[in-house]
């Protein structure tokens, strides 16, 4: 290949309540007078006591004064009298006696043959005393009241509906007793129960618009146990590495729904507790035409060689049984990965030997190697901030002003935003002027050195706020000992930051574009090269003195250089062509043929190469990744249609009508595009599918890395490499469901 050289509550309602239940308390009082008696079954030597139809015995050996609610202050201040005394009133002239309190929402009373007869009005249960002994009690009906508690909770609403009072907030231990006594909950008391756990467990408040968070309360909910089970800790603990071994197994069997091949990202990480890991991340297309992304291993390792590394990616291949069918490997520019990919290609040679089938007689670690673009894009922009004057030189204090001089307008600007956000009477005078100058009320942004990023919000914050800040350095603002009127930026260095601005933003979108986990990346590889080489060479064409020459050849010699490498594989330029949307034409239209003559018709051809040895292996009958797989019982169809089939059998035409066709919006998801059209294209559109799966970035682990600072904070600094391990696993698996 030609070489080249540069180119994201229900709050209860005591008085409803009644009202609501009246009627029906009244339909069931008619139905219980009317009811046939029932015999009352022996018990034992006491042929007068209490009996309990279908209910347990355990329910009627409850301790009548355990359960009594008004022991519960608060429910006793909102219902004022005794809620379990059913004693007739003087003066009943029928031997049904209406029950008085909340109780009688539930139960109703039936007289009969001299017993006084209690039934549970949502289900058989039934108490019978004689009058000594119901007088004895006291005329309780506190174990009729725990029985509704008990075992019909969602019907208990009545006057002791737990909710919060006029200006009371229920804490966590209120809210435990009011739990243990059983009493209906209201959707005020949830509140206040995750509002409790958010204030004291440190938690978001997106916690409750979580999935998993929902899941949970909803299983609570649904429980009908009176104690929901909840694990220790040493008990979640094994569950989750358990958990997490079964995730695995699951994780293999899907690979046998992948028809593309698979292709591997991954990055070494150090964690907050001094522990290195390898993250390796698998992207394939499923047979659904689904582009998949998932977590294969996080392995701590103290080799940081690519010989180490290797090993660990063979064991992770061998474990997953995918070794056959391994496609591309995506990483940074470390040159330990040089030798990764060298010593890899010996482990997939051995594996061949050792007897599995599949393994391509050599595998190529140059061609299938491919750089990660935003690592790439991260180089050029250090390295024309460093050409900017804006070397890592740290002010040895706080009251160290910077040389006002041309050359160091970033140093300046940092001086000045960290002066600025460290008093709050300036904040409030800056915001001020702002305000004065019709600007948007924003604070400065102080970047991080580490991040160009940063350096970019920066700038632009400062652009965008330039006549507040303006008017603010106007009053010469004393801050500490420093004043920073003399800190004014001129015009020239105000346009300087613009066209800084302006570059930087470049490589901002860039790298946001080539982040995304739901759609193909690699065909943007070449098109953001070569409109970024355009934008640099157009601000190229300056004065010779201007002070931004230096910077953008920086810039571009990075770029450059690393551009040179996509001549190692032709991956790079298939996925152009294979994206509708690029194809040929976006290529012709930059100029691509006349400064690389007859690159684009080489890879056409090696395009229709291909599709002809994919439609050799059908011929042969050989295993293919092709998500089409006809039955054997196709004969008389095959010969019904053979004369389609025969038009089908000219494969390079595949190509050519695809590449004749106009390209497609720019919304267009290149995999839904492929597979509308992979009956009319059944031979490329298997290509496409091996080569669009590939990533052109390693961001997948980046984001794994993101979740282990959030997963390594200061209080889980002594998790072990192992449950660190399994705890990403879990959660990537889960997010990917």
């Amino acid at each position: 290949m030609a070489q080249r050289n540069s180119k994201k509550r229900m709050a209860c309602d005591p008085v409803g309540a009644r009202n609501s239940q009246s009627s029906a308390y009244s339909f069931r009082r008619t139905i219980c007078s009317s009811r046939p008696q029932r015999s009352r079954p022996s018990t034992g030597g006491n042929p007068a006591g209490p009996s309990s139809g279908s209910g347990t015995e355990s329910e009627e050996s409850y301790v009548e004064d355990v359960v009594d609610v008004i022991s519960d202050p608060i429910l006793s201040a909102r219902s004022g009298t005794s809620e379990n005394n059913l004693d007739p009133p003087s003066g009943s002239k029928n031997n049904i006696q209406q029950p008085q309190g909340t109780v009688h929402q539930h139960i109703s009373r039936c007289d009969s043959d001299g017993n006084i007869r209690f039934s549970c009005n949502y289900c058989k249960k039934q108490w019978i005393y004689t009058e000594e002994e119901f007088k004895r009690r006291g005329s309780s009906t506190s174990n009729q009241l725990k029985h509704v508690r008990t075992v019909h909770s969602r019907h208990f609403n009545g006057n002791t509906a737990v909710g919060p009072m006029d200006g009371y907030i229920a804490t966590t231990s209120e809210i435990e007793k009011r739990l243990a006594t059983n009493v209906h909950i209201s959707d005020d008391l949830i509140r206040e129960g995750i509002e409790n756990f958010v204030m004291a467990e440190m938690e978001p408040f997106t916690l409750v618009e979580s999935e998993t968070f929902l899941t949970l309360l909803k299983l609570c909910i649904k429980c009908k146990r009176e104690n929901v089970f909840i694990p220790k800790a040493d008990a979640l603990k094994n569950g989750v590495m358990k958990r997490t071994l079964k995730m695995k197994e699951d994780l293999k069997k899907s690979f046998s729904n992948a028809s593309s091949a698979v292709h591997l990202c991954l990055d070494m990480w150090t964690s907050p507790n001094m522990f290195s890991f390898l993250a390796v991340t698998a992207h394939f297309i499923d047979s659904d035409w689904n582009l998949v992304e998932r977590l294969l291993t996080f392995q701590d390792t103290t080799d940081h060689t690519g010989a180490g590394m290797a090993a660990l990616v063979k064991e992770t291949m061998v474990e997953f049984d995918f070794a056959a069918r391994l496609g591309c490997l995506t990483m940074d520019n470390a040159s330990n990965n040089d030798t990764l990919v060298s010593a890899l290609s010996q482990h997939l040679q051995e594996i061949s030997t050792n007897g599995i089938n599949g393994i391509p007689a050599k595998w190529d670690p140059i061609h299938s190697r491919i750089r990660c673009l935003p690592h790439v894009i991260n180089l050029a922009a250090q390295a024309f901030l460093k050409a900017f004057g804006d070397e890592d030189t740290l002010l040895v204090s706080d009251d160290d002003v910077p040389d006002v001089s041309s050359s160091n307008i970033l140093k300046r600007l940092r001086y000045i935003v960290k002066k600025l956000r460290s008093s709050p009477s300036q904040r409030k005078q800056f915001l001020g002027q702002c305000e004065l100058a019709n600007v948007e009320r924003l604070m400065l942004i102080l970047d991080v050195r580490t991040r160009w990023n940063s350096t970019f919000y920066m700038i632009q914050r400062a652009v965008k706020v330039r006549c507040g800040m303006q008017n603010w350095l106007r009053t010469d603002p004393e801050i500490g000992r420093a004043k920073l009127g003399c800190m004014q930026f001129c015009q020239d260095e105000w346009e300087r930051l613009e066209r800084v601005s302006c570059l930087l933003e470049m490589f901002e979108n860039a790298s946001k574009l080539m982040s995304g986990e739901k759609y193909p990346t690699l065909s943007f590889v070449m098109p953001i090269f070569i409109e970024l080489f355009t934008f640099i060479e157009r601000q190229v064409q300056i004065p010779l003195d201007d002070p931004m020459l230096g910077p953008l050849n920086a810039a571009h010699a990075v770029l450059a250089k690393y551009y040179s490498f996509t001549d190692d594989s032709h991956y790079y330029l298939l996925a152009v062509l294979l994206d509708p949307r690029f194809k040929t034409k976006y290529l012709k239209r930059k100029g691509f043929d006349i400064d690389y003559p007859g690159l684009i018709e080489q890879t056409v051809v090696l395009l229709k190469d291909l599709v002809k040895a994919i439609q050799r292996s059908k011929e042969t009958g050989e295993e293919t990744l092709s998500n089409n797989v006809m039955s054997d019982n196709t004969t008389l169809f095959t010969d019904m249609f053979a004369h389609c089939f025969a038009e089908a059998q000219g494969h390079m035409n595949e190509v050519d009508t695809y590449l004749s066709l106009h390209c497609e919006d720019p919304n267009v998801d290149p995999v839904y595009y492929w597979k509308a059209h992979s009956m009319q294209f059944p031979l490329l559109s298997i290509v496409a599918k091996n080569v669009l799966s590939i990533p052109g970035s390693s961001v997948a682990v980046e984001r794994i890395f993101n979740c282990g600072r959030d997963m390594i904070g200061l209080r889980r600094q002594s998790l072990k490499p192992e449950t660190m391990s399994a705890l990403m696993f879990g959660r990537s698996t889960l997010k990917s469901q």
